[in-house]
């Protein structure tokens, strides 16, 4: 027999090291390979599962429409907004048309129609008036006995709007139920007649 050669007592002492060696390295091998199969698999199912969410888009709530306008509610608020102006203006014609109606058939008081007369051309004297420069050119003021009408004409829409607004809150509770019409001229001058009754 040669020297060299491994006796079976020397192979079955290195058999428990190689059968170690060769789990350590399959251990390590696999422990490599997994995470990258798995995130693999991860990115694959999203992949797939984003493709099916594009083709079937969830169910849209029954009764709500879908819609391409970024803000529907925008629309929905203006045609609301639209409506109630077109309410108040419709309001508004009414009680003209009444407080018109009942001045036209009122008799004078001659004592109370030229007292509310002064205190109505009082309130066109207002300081803010003045500061705004909004005196109309043409003032007409007559009352009778409950009720009064106002005439006044301005050169520009914007006097007549400052004058309007700062003539109202000047009168007070003189003339608590006020209407009036606005009447343009094509060329831009501004008729405002009011009429209100006292309490």
């Amino acid at each position: 027999m040669s020297r060299n050669a491994t006796s079976p007592a020397a192979v079955r002492g290195l058999l428990p090291l190689l059968l170690l060696g060769v789990i350590t390295v399959t251990i390590v091998t696999v422990t490599r390979w997994l995470p990258r199969q798995t995130t693999q698999a991860r990115s694959t199912t999203t992949s797939s599962e984003e493709a099916v969410d594009s083709e079937n888009p969830p169910p849209q709530p029954v009764g709500k429409p879908v819609r391409d306008e970024p803000y529907p509610d925008i629309r929905e608020f203006e045609a609301a907004k639209t409506r109630n102006e077109q309410r108040q203006a419709q309001r508004a014609a009414t009680m003209l048309a009444d407080l018109e109606h009942r001045f036209s058939n009122e008799r004078v008081a001659p004592a109370w129609a030229s007292a509310k007369e002064a205190v109505i051309r009082e309130a066109n004297t207002g300081e803010q008036i003045a500061q705004l420069q909004a005196f109309p050119r043409q003032l007409s003021v007559q009352c009778k006995s409950s009720t009064c009408r106002v005439e006044a004409d301005f050169q520009t829409r914007t006097q007549a709007e400052d004058w309007l607004t700062l003539f109202s809150l000047g009168l007070g509770s003189q003339l608590p139920q006020t209407a009036f019409n606005r009447i343009a001229a094509p060329d831009g001058s501004v008729r405002i007649v009011l009429l209100g009754q006292a309490p």
